[in-house]
C-alpha cells in the first residue's frame, strides 16, 4: 500500500480529523451527558447543557466504536515510510515536535481553560489562576482528549526501539489481504477481540487510567496498540 501521496488516505484523515472535533463537540448535548458536581473528572463533558438531542448519542455511540482505533490504525501506516525516508534519530525528533509538544502544551495551557468552567460548575468559586496552581496537583490534572498524543508518542517510540532489534522486512500483511480478503478481516476481528477483551475483564469497559497528565481509557490499551502495528505492517 503506497500511502505517502495517497488520495484515500488523505480524505480519510481528514474525514477523521472532523468527526474527532464534531464528537466532541456535541458531547455537551447528548442525553445521557450528566455532570458530577463532586467529582467534576467523571462528568460525561467539562459542561452539559440543558438542551439535548437524542441523535447527538446515537452519533456519539457510533463514532465511539471504530474513531479512535481507526485513528491508531492510520498513524501507523505512515511509522516505515517515515522511518526509511529519516531514519530514527530524525524520526523520533520529529514526533516528539508533532505529538510530545501539543501534549504538553495542551495538558499545561488549553486543558485548564477548557476545564475551568467545569469546576466553576461543581461549585468551586476560584479564579482561574488559584485553579492552574491547582490543576496539577489536587484537581487531577485532566489531559481532555489530548490523551491520546501521548500514547502515539510512546507506540512510536516502541516502535523505532522492536525495529532496531528485528530490522524492516519484506511485508507480509497485504499481499494476505489482497489474495484471500474475507480470511483477513476475520483474523482482524478475532485478533481485535483478542487485544481488547482482557483488558476490559480487567478494568471494565469505561474506567481510564491516570497518571499525571496521562489518561487512557483501560479497556482499549491493547486494542490501540494492535490496530497501530497493524497499519504499520500493512504498508509495502
Amino acid at each position: 500500500m503506497k500511502n505517502r501521496h495517497s488520495q484515500a488516505i488523505g480524505a480519510l484523515r481528514l474525514f477523521l480529523t472532523l468527526a474527532v472535533v464534531m464528537h466532541h463537540s456535541v458531547l455537551a448535548y447528548c442525553v445521557f451527558g450528566h455532570f458530577d458536581r463532586q467529582h467534576y473528572l467523571l462528568s460525561t463533558a467539562p459542561v452539559i447543557d440543558s438542551e439535548r438531542w437524542r441523535g447527538f448519542d446515537l452519533l456519539v455511540r457510533w463514532n465511539d466504536t471504530y474513531l479512535m482505533a481507526l485513528m491508531f490504525f492510520i498513524s501507523g501506516l505512515f511509522v516505515l515510510p517515515s522511518l526509511q525516508r529519516k531514519g530514527a534519530t530524525r524520526y523520533l525528533k520529529d514526533r516528539f515536535l508533532r505529538l510530545g509538544l501539543p501534549f504538553i502544551a495542551c495538558v499545561t495551557v488549553t486543558m485548564p481553560i477548557a476545564y475551568y468552567p467545569s469546576i466553576l460548575e461543581a461549585g468551586r468559586h476560584i479564579s482561574f489562576s488559584t485553579f492552574w496552581y491547582g490543576y496539577f496537583g489536587r484537581f487531577h490534572w485532566p489531559s481532555g482528549p489530548a490523551w491520546f498524543l501521548w500514547y502515539l508518542l510512546l507506540l512510536d517510540v516502541l516502535c523505532v526501539l522492536t525495529l532496531a532489534v528485528r530490522p524492516i522486512g519484506v511485508p507480509l500483511v497485504p499481499d494476505f489481504m489482497n489474495r484471500q480478503p474475507l480470511s483477513a478481516a476475520c483474523i482482524v476481528m478475532i485478533a481485535a477481540l483478542l487485544a481488547y477483551l482482557p483488558f476490559a475483564n480487567i478494568f471494565g469497559s469505561e474506567y481510564w487510567l491516570s497518571l499525571g497528565p496521562f489518561f487512557i481509557q483501560g479497556s482499549r490499551i491493547g486494542l490501540y496498540a494492535f490496530f497501530f502495528c497493524l497499519g504499520r505492517d500493512a504498508v509495502m
